[in-house]
């Protein structure tokens, strides 16, 4: 059986702080449309930001 520990388990998040420092970085730099799609398939939702208004979106987005 193996084995917890919280020193293990705390090393590995102190080592992944570069990897989250990086995607903060590219959240920064990629620009973003105003259109946002939440969901997949028949049930996604698409939300326009900033103007309050949600419509059905055009077509179907891809999952996984």
């Amino acid at each position: 059986m193996a084995s917890f520990s919280f020193g293990a388990g705390n090393l590995g998040k102190l080592l992944r702080i570069p990897l989250y420092l990086a995607g903060r970085i590219g959240v920064l730099l990629v620009p973003r449309g105003r259109v946002w799609v939440f969901g997949c398939g028949p049930a996604s939702v698409m939300v326009r930001s900033r103007s309050g208004t949600s419509s059905a979106p055009t077509g179907t987005t891809r999952c996984g």
